[in-house]
C-alpha cells in the first residue's frame, strides 16, 4: 500500500468546493456535476454529494462528521497560513502531542 485518499460526503459540492479552493488552497483535478477530486502538493481529496441515495427506494445518506489525519512536511508554515483564515479548530491549535507530533486541527 502507498497512500490513503481521503473521500468526503458533504451536502453541498458547490459550497464544500469552494472551502476547499479558498480556504485550503486547493486545486480541481477533476470534477462531475456531484464529484470533485481536489489537491494540493501530493495530498489528494475526493469529495461527493451524500444527499442522493446510492440505491432507488433507499433513505439517502446523511454526511456527517469526517475526519483525516493529513502529514506535511512544513507544519508551522501551514498552520501559520490557515489560521488567519479561521478553520484552525479552537481545540486544536498547534502543539507538541504526547506522542511525538506536532499537529493543530
Amino acid at each position: 500500500m502507498l497512500a490513503a485518499i481521503p473521500a468526503f460526503p458533504v451536502s453541498n459540492v458547490s459550497r464544500a468546493l469552494d472551502f476547499y479552493r479558498e480556504r485550503l488552497g486547493m486545486s480541481v483535478r477533476y470534477q462531475e456535476d456531484e464529484f470533485v477530486i481536489l489537491q494540493r502538493d501530493a495530498f489528494e481529496l475526493h469529495i461527493w454529494a451524500a444527499n442522493k441515495p446510492d440505491v432507488p427506494g433507499a433513505e439517502p445518506f446523511i454526511a456527517g462528521t469526517a475526519s483525516c489525519r493529513v502529514q506535511v512536511s512544513e507544519v508551522d508554515a501551514l498552520s501559520a497560513e490557515l489560521e488567519p483564515r479561521g478553520i484552525v479548530h479552537p481545540n486544536g491549535p498547534l502543539e507538541d502531542k504526547p506522542w511525538g507530533t506536532r499537529e493543530f486541527a
